[in-house]
Order: structure tokens, then C-alpha cells, then sequence
């Protein structure tokens, strides 16, 4: 056995008070007050715990410890961020020192459902050198929301994520300094996870996605890649399906692979989307975007427009009529296709009691849209049967 001293620390105070020289294997700590201060890193964390047991193996050689309790945490900053306050994380670590480098066996920490096991080795060094690997087997969604904030926080006003589990295997491997990051790999695989609408209860389900991250060749955010091969969900009778890359999490480029039929009422409604009095139908999509994204926390609409767009959106019965506008648009069917240019085929429709059928060329419609730049036309419009009364009775602005 060897002589260490612990320092015990006063729950208001932040000076370390040393209390005692102790001389035991088994230690048992109750009501302790544990503060942990990276000023370089700017991570700091608030904790305290009841009866976490300590068991330490001290010797010249070789020092053992096991950990085993629970961390109530009273509050949690990453750098400047709130990650998360009053959460309960239990710890289960068994540990090894010896010449300057710690190495774990068959560790966790768990909270409810979601546990996270890692073993490997960590250097105690100006340069600290990781080899650490983690995984988790059916951990829930729910519960790792509840400790980080998946969504961003302007979603998180309208949107949570409610159940669903997730499975992961990743590795950190390098040197931890100033001047470099470890190599991150995780490999995941997303089964049955929700996004509800806290607004109106519409719910995106059924959502499962399996797919891979790395930090790159840089390992920093600017070389990270996402890439998601293949992802399912449903919402009402509406489905979804397709592939999602994203190289950079700063300056993005993003690829989609889209594969969708959508019964627009409900899916309109789960989208908050107010612009419609009414809407119903089926638009089918199967598209290919890709491009660049200057940031992945603020997207706007000019961005959107920006992406390379290609494939087809195809319309059966749709029907719909804007808010404030007593035009009804009913009974559309056809192709559209993007490439280049937007093209319609074929595309037929009612306005009032009057039916039409479009074929038109249109270029530059999105930034038309979006940023009221030049739209050119080239149309071709047939109709069975048009009543030109019924349009100038519309009294609406449009």
C-alpha cells in the first residue's frame, strides 16, 4: 500500500480543501463535490454524487482503480454552449495507471437506456496520445436527446425526437495538442426513430438510416464527411427513402438522393407550411440534388435554389388553393422534370370549370422565385374548354 492524498472539496467553495492522507483500498465518497476546469479546451462541468465507490489497487508498479456509481450533474458547458443541466449519468470504469498512460477495461457511463461502453488507452502527457474505442447496442433516441440536444435549436421549438434506437462503433485514435486532432471514425445505424410536431402532433416515423462519420483527412470540421447510405421514413401515408452525404460541417457540399411519394395534406401540415387554405394529393419525387451549402445551422432559400438540381416530381390529383385567394387549382396530373432548365410535360389541370394542359420550357424559375431575378417562358396551353367570365369574376390580387 501507498500514501495519497485526496482533496475533498466544500460544496460551495471553489478552493480545493485537503482534508486527509488516506491509506485505504476501499474508499467510499458521499455527497462530494467534483469540479473539473479545462481553461485551454473551455470545458467545465459542475457534478456531485452519492456513495460512489472507489476501489484502488496502489502499488509501486502498477495502480488499479474501479469506479462505480453515479454523476448528477448540475450543469454542463461545452466552450460557450449549454449542453445540458440536472441529468444523472452513471459511471462503471475499471482502470489501470502505469508509466504516464491510463488504460481501461470494459468501461461505460449509462444513463436509463443509452449506455456507451469504451476501453483503450489514453497517454498522461503535454501531448496526450488516444486510442480509445466506444460502441452502444440499442440505446434510446429519447434518452440521448435528453443528455445532448441532437436537433438545432430553432427546430427544437417545434420539433423533438421521440423514440427510435440507435447502435454505434467508432474509434478515436492520435495525438490530442494544440496543434492537432485525434482520427475520429463511427460507423451507426438509426432503427425506428420519430420526429414529432409539438405544434399539431404530426409525426415523421418509422425513420431508419445507417451510415458512417469521419473528422478527414484534416480531422477538423472542415474535412468531416457524413454520409448516410441509406435512409426510410414515413409520415401518415406518405413515404421516403434515399442517400445523404455532407463533406464539411462549416462550408458544406451536400448531396441528396431523394425517392418520395407524398400525400401532401398531412405532410403540408407537418411542415407548418401556412401558405395553403387547402391542399391534397400525391407528388411523387425522385430526385438528385447537389452543391454547395455556406453553412449547415442557417439555410436559406437562396441556397436551396443554388443546388444542381436533376430528375422528375410527378403530380396525380393534386389539388390546392392559397390562403386569401378564392382561385381553386384541381384535378392536377403530370411530369415535371429538372435538369438545366424546368420542363412540364403534359401537365394537366382545372381552374374553375375550365381545363388546361401545359407543356413549357421554364429557366431561371427558382431564382425567380426566391430572388425575383428574369424568368423566361416558352409554353405551349390547350384547353377543352375555357369560360373567360369565370376568371373575370375572380376578384382576387392575383
Amino acid at each position: 500500500e501507498q500514501k495519497c492524498n485526496y482533496n475533498i472539496w466544500e460544496g460551495s467553495k471553489d478552493e480545493d480543501q485537503e482534508k486527509s492522507t488516506l491509506t485505504l483500498q476501499n474508499i467510499i465518497l458521499s455527497d462530494v463535490q467534483i469540479r473539473y476546469l479545462n481553461l485551454t479546451n473551455r470545458i467545465e462541468a459542475l457534478a456531485h454524487t452519492r456513495k460512489l465507490s472507489v476501489r484502488a489497487d496502489l502499488q509501486q508498479t502498477e495502480n488499479f482503480f474501479l469506479f462505480k456509481g453515479y454523476l448528477n450533474f448540475h450543469r454542463l458547458f461545452i466552450g460557450n454552449t449549454f449542453k445540458f443541466n440536472e441529468k444523472r449519468l452513471g459511471v462503471d470504469l475499471k482502470m489501470k495507471y502505469f508509466n504516464k498512460k491510463y488504460t481501461f477495461f470494459r468501461s461505460s457511463f449509462h444513463s436509463g437506456r443509452f449506455t456507451v461502453n469504451f476501453d483503450g488507452e489514453v497517454s498522461d502527457m503535454e501531448n496526450t496520445s488516444v486510442e480509445l474505442k466506444f460502441n452502444a447496442a440499442n440505446a434510446s433516441i429519447r434518452e440521448l436527446v435528453s443528455i445532448y440536444p441532437v436537433l438545432p435549436s430553432k427546430l427544437r421549438e417545434k420539433y423533438a425526437l421521440t423514440d427510435g434506437m440507435l447502435d454505434f462503433d467508432g474509434s478515436i485514435q492520435g495525438i490530442v495538442s494544440k496543434e492537432s486532432n485525434p482520427k475520429i471514425d463511427v460507423v451507426f445505424n438509426v432503427k425506428d426513430a420519430s420526429v414529432s410536431n409539438l405544434l399539431n402532433k404530426q409525426k415523421l416515423s418509422g425513420i431508419s438510416m445507417n451510415g458512417k462519420y469521419s473528422n478527414g483527412i484534416r480531422r477538423n470540421y472542415s474535412t468531416a464527411v457524413l454520409a448516410i447510405k441509406k435512409f426510410n421514413a414515413k409520415q401518415g401515408k406518405s413515404t421516403f427513402a434515399g442517400a445523404i452525404r455532407i463533406k464539411g460541417m462549416n462550408s458544406s457540399k451536400i448531396e441528396v438522393i431523394l425517392r418520395s411519394e407524398i400525400q401532401t395534406n398531412n405532410f403540408i401540415a407537418f411542415l407548418n407550411v401556412d401558405t395553403f387554405k387547402r391542399i391534397s394529393g400525391t407528388i411523387t419525387t425522385d430526385l438528385h440534388i447537389i452543391g454547395p451549402l455556406p453553412s449547415l445551422k442557417t439555410i436559406t432559400p437562396g441556397n436551396i435554389v443554388s443546388l444542381e438540381k436533376e430528375g422528375t416530381v410527378s403530380f396525380s390529383d393534386v389539388s390546392f388553393q392559397f390562403r386569401n385567394d378564392r382561385k381553386v387549382f384541381s384535378e392536377l396530373n403530370g411530369n415535371m422534370i429538372l435538369n438545366d432548365n424546368i420542363k412540364l410535360r403534359d401537365l394537366m389541370f382545372k381552374l374553375f370549370d375550365n381545363d388546361f394542359m401545359l407543356n413549357c420550357n421554364l429557366t431561371n424559375l427558382p431564382q425567380y422565385l426566391v430572388n425575383k431575378e428574369s424568368l423566361s417562358i416558352d409554353a405551349k396551353i390547350q384547353s377543352g374548354y375555357f369560360d373567360i367570365r369565370s376568371l373575370q369574376n375572380d376578384t382576387s390580387t392575383d
